[in-house]
């Protein structure tokens, strides 16, 4: 199974709550690294951890993946290009965002570590925690 593959199976066992089949696509030491700066910053470990994060962003946020694409970036890497569209739980308030997914797998195939990258992530903490949302991030810096 290659690793575009892999990852789409990984979604459809998260969509379905399926720890088991989850593991099958983790390693056994997998972690999930997001920025300290959100509510929902820091790492996550093994398939309870990727879940638990999901649980956090639900708990902030409404989601829709307004576009979403795959390249193989190297051999053990599969970048995740996400433009997502956030709507807080708590006002209302969306704002679409572009992200970043590092997908890192090991020499068995499964997927050992995710690194998550925010265009702006303190937009996405302001208006998680109901704040005032600070000026857009200019996209050259």
């Amino acid at each position: 199974m290659g690793k575009k593959e892999t990852f789409e199976a990984l979604q459809q066992a998260v969509s379905e709550s399926d720890l088991e089949a989850m593991r099958t696509f983790l390693a056994d030491d997998f972690v999930l690294h997001e920025p300290p700066s959100l509510p929902f910053g820091g790492d996550f470990f093994g398939a309870e951890g990727y879940i638990e994060l999901g649980r956090q962003i639900q708990s902030f946020f409404e989601l829709e993946v307004v576009s979403l694409q795959q390249t193989e970036a190297r051999a053990d890497m599969l970048l995740l290009e996400l433009v997502v569209r956030f709507k807080s739980r708590r006002t209302g308030e969306q704002l679409e965002m572009d992200l970043v997914d590092l997908y890192h797998f090991d020499l068995e195939g499964k997927i050992s570590r995710v690194n998550g990258y925010y265009s702006d992530p303190d937009r996405i903490a302001a208006i998680a925690l109901g704040r005032p949302c600070p000026p857009r991030a200019s996209r050259n810096e």
